[in-house]
């Protein structure tokens, strides 16, 4: 696959200015070896629409400008679909964009359901939250009588650590757009087609930037979803790659991890309408203490609170202790103080408990003692109410670290403690077969109506789970919980090690990822702490006569192995040699990585934090999270005063201002980088108005220096113009003197103003290559508030 980095100036949205209409189109997909279940696919594709965007000349939406794909994620016609298919300006410079809008007048949207088919159907749209750097857009669609659309098939986010190279993918839109119209008042239908993801280049934060897949670009899909076998949205079609002949050889995706945080981001504005339907977003709404907290439904700290259908809302307290739910994976008894939310539809309720996890539950019969405030105790059924927003308790939420079991399924989501219980499965072929939660992969219902188990090692078995419970405990608020998988029908199960390891983000294997296979078996053994005969084996090879012909990447691997195993050996000597030469290394993520591990062992006294030793991953893990911390203050403090300097006035912006401003720039983003590794959850915008900072410094620093160098230019014509009649003399050499010394002036203010276009392109070229981004600026407005004011 032919690979290049995009000019963001120029093409980084290649269908900017045609809104969508000509970025993606595919073949059909061929039906042998389709993985994907076909009562999924056909989901997905009632999830799917098609997005046009038109603005008002004489009347409302009479200048159609262009179509794009969009795709639904909650129950209540919230859409995504790309920026660019929904703003005519996008990517333009702002004086440009301005006078597109003043032209343009008001822009309207519509959408349109069950494209080409007998159901197809057109509905208006408004807009709720757009993002530029990412190419984003959230519509939300209304039915006739302007209230929100009921999408029972919509789509949810993939989280990125189910992501993997190689992995299948189904993409979904309409090619061509609405020129490919075929039967008389008619659109397209949707199409689908089958690739791969080729590429998960990630930050050594972990994070993804941005989703490479083989899928060839052309013209219709922007904005359109990329899906996994399950269903999953992985990602957003957003950006194609062509060869040098023109051909389209590549597509890229706005991973479905940053969708979801600008998801939040419209949460947080309260963008998004109180009727609207919440439960797909309830982990993005769990705080990093593992609190779930709806902008629209409030928990408060020292009463419930009820809403009901028609918008009403009453304050009081509950004084129910515990409450039965009855589902389908068991009956269970949830003390009050670990439930945050329930919500609840014609179908039944959602309990959501402490730290995101959620069941699915039947409200009827179920019932609480409430008492208003101001009036009487009563008895309330929960199926009269919509919401109930409990208090936010007491309960002590402790950090969810190590080892966990991610249950994914209709019925729940939960994050439990590894369950060592054996679960019994009645197999067709093998009779009762015993295996724990720890060992699943997957469970699926096939055609015949059983249970089809995956395990973790990759063993397919067919049959039936038994009515034996799981004895588990819900991670983030250690709550004992019993339930069964004989009524699941599909289900993920997902091992994750959650919190900080030795450093966050990628993790040795992660920054090794790309290493030979007996390099990435050293690392397995590093991280099980194997730690005597990997030391061994690493100077084996390092003390080989061969060692020196190894490829120099290769050589930075074994240093970094070396350096990671006498880190957790307690042998920081020989850690701080081998991790300093890794600093060093071609590699930024080996870098970045070496430099974390180095500025932690830098930072504590005697190599301990709170009298344990940073050879324990948690001592190091939470080190860790203190210098993350501390470094953000300091940077968060810079970042509060330092546009007061980059507004200046032109003639306040005083020489030597840009030097110290750069040079602390420069001190603090090494510091943020570190800070990103570590796992700061604001590491990675500040990092980016570091850079915003240094580019609009250096464009005063330009300014000043460009007036600078015309008022030495100015003096000059003004000195040779006074002594042109002096003649010869001692005059004239005076005159000449003073020449060369402007000259010299001169060039030494072009000389600086090189420098700094060169600094500015290179804070540009970070931007560029720093991949998709979700930032608001008002949005850190709103987290402080909801700090101070409390939930």
């Amino acid at each position: 696959m032919s690979r290049f980095r995009f000019d963001a100036r120029r093409n980084r949205w290649l269908s900017a200015c045609l809104l969508g209409s000509g970025v993606l189109a595919f073949v059909p997909l061929s039906a042998s070896g389709q993985d994907i279940k076909p009562e999924t696919l056909e989901r997905v594709k009632r999830a799917a629409v098609m997005v046009f965007t038109a603005a008002s000349q004489e009347s409302q939406g009479d200048r159609p400008l262009g179509s794009g794909s969009g795709y639904f994620i909650n129950g209540s016609g919230m859409l995504i679909t790309n920026n660019h298919v929904v703003s005519p300006w996008h990517g333009l410079p702002p004086a440009q964009a301005f006078r597109m809008q003043f032209g343009l007048n008001k822009l309207t949207w519509t959408v349109i359901t069950d494209s080409g088919t007998d159901d197809e159907k057109t509905w208006k749209c408004r807009m709720i939250y757009q993002n530029e750097p990412a190419d984003q857009a959230i519509l939300q669609a209304l039915d006739e009588d302007e209230a929100l659309l009921e999408t029972p098939d919509y789509l949810r986010l993939l989280p990125s650590s189910r992501l993997d190279v190689r992995e299948q993918i189904w993409a979904i839109g309409f090619p061509g757009g609405d020129r490919q119209r075929t039967i008389k008042d008619k659109h397209p239908e949707v199409t689908v087609t089958r690739g791969r993801i080729t590429d998960l280049p990630r930050k050594a934060s972990g994070r993804i930037e941005m989703i490479w897949t083989d899928v060839h670009a052309r013209g219709g899909n922007s904005g359109g979803a990329m899906v996994n076998r399950d269903g999953f949205v992985v990602g957003t079609v957003t950006l194609g790659t062509f060869d040098a002949e023109g051909r389209a050889n590549a597509t890229m995706l706005v991973p479905a991890d940053l969708t979801r945080r600008f998801v939040h981001n419209a949460f947080l504005k309260s963008n998004v309408a109180s009727q609207s339907d919440f439960t797909p977003f309830m982990d993005i709404l769990t705080t990093e203490t593992g609190r779930i907290n709806v902008p629209e439904f409030s928990r408060l700290k020292d009463q419930e609170v009820l809403f009901f259908e028609e918008g009403d809302r009453i304050h009081g307290a509950i004084s129910t202790e515990k409450i039965t739910w009855n589902s389908d994976i068991g009956t269970i008894v949830v003390p009050l103080d670990a439930v945050a939310y329930v919500m609840s539809d014609d179908e039944g309720s959602n309990l959501y408990l402490e730290g995101g996890n959620r069941i699915a539950a039947s409200e009827a019969g179920s019932s609480f003692k409430f008492k208003p405030v101001g009036g009487d105790e009563i008895d309330q059924d929960l199926d009269e109410v919509r919401v109930v927003s409990f208090r936010t308790s007491d309960r002590r939420l402790e950090p969810v670290t190590g080892e966990v079991v991610v249950f994914d399924s209709d019925l729940a989501y939960l994050v439990l403690t590894t369950s060592g219980d054996l679960l019994k499965f009645e197999s067709n072929n093998a009779g009762i077969i015993e295996i724990r939660l720890n060992q699943i992969a997957r469970i699926e219902t096939t055609p015949d109506e059983d249970q089809l188990l995956v395990t973790t090692n990759g063993q397919r078995i067919t049959g039936m789970f038994t009515d034996d419970p799981i004895n588990a405990r819900i991670a983030a608020t250690g709550l004992s919980i019993r339930f069964h998988l004989s009524e699941i029908g599909s289900a993920v199960v997902e091992i994750e090690t959650r919190g900080l390891n030795d450093v966050a983000g990628l993790g040795l294997q992660g920054v090794l990822a790309k290493a030979d296979r007996d390099i990435r078996r050293l690392a397995d053994q590093v991280d099980a702490l194997d730690l005597g005969n990997v030391r061994a084996k690493i100077s084996e090879q390092m003390e080989s006569p061969q060692f020196k012909g190894f490829q120099t990447a290769r050589k930075d691997h074994l240093r970094l192995l070396k350096g990671v195993a006498a880190l957790r050996s307690g042998d920081y000597d020989v850690a701080i040699k081998n991790l300093r030469r890794c600093s060093r290394s071609r590699d930024s993520n080996m870098r970045a990585y070496s430099k974390a591990c180095l500025d932690v062992l830098k930072r504590f006294d005697g190599y301990q934090f709170d009298s344990k030793p940073l050879s324990n991953r948690l001592a190091f893990a939470a080190a860790g999270a203190l210098l993350t911390d501390e470094t953000l203050e300091a940077v968060t403090d810079f970042l509060k005063y330092a546009p007061r300097y980059q507004h200046l006035k032109p003639d306040e912006f005083r020489r030597g201002f840009y030097a110290r401003n750069l040079a602390r720039i420069r001190r603090y983003e090494l510091d943020m980088t570190t800070a990103d590794v570590l796992g700061g959850i604001e590491a990675e915008n500040q990092l980016h108005r570091l850079w915003a900072l240094a580019i609009n410094s250096s464009e005063g620093e330009k300014y000043r220096l460009r007036r600078a160098i015309e008022k030495e230019e100015e003096s000059e014509q003004g000195r040779t113009g006074g002594n042109r009649r002096a003649g010869r003399g001692r005059g004239s050499r005076q005159t000449g003197g003073s020449q060369l010394a402007s000259q010299r002036k001169i060039d030494d203010l072009n000389e600086a103003l090189e420098k700094v276009h060169k600094t500015q392109d290179a804070y540009e070229k970070k931007q560029e290559e720093a991949g998709f981004r979700i930032e608001d600026p008002d949005i850190d407005v709103f987290r402080r508030a909801q700090d101070d004011d409390g939930p």
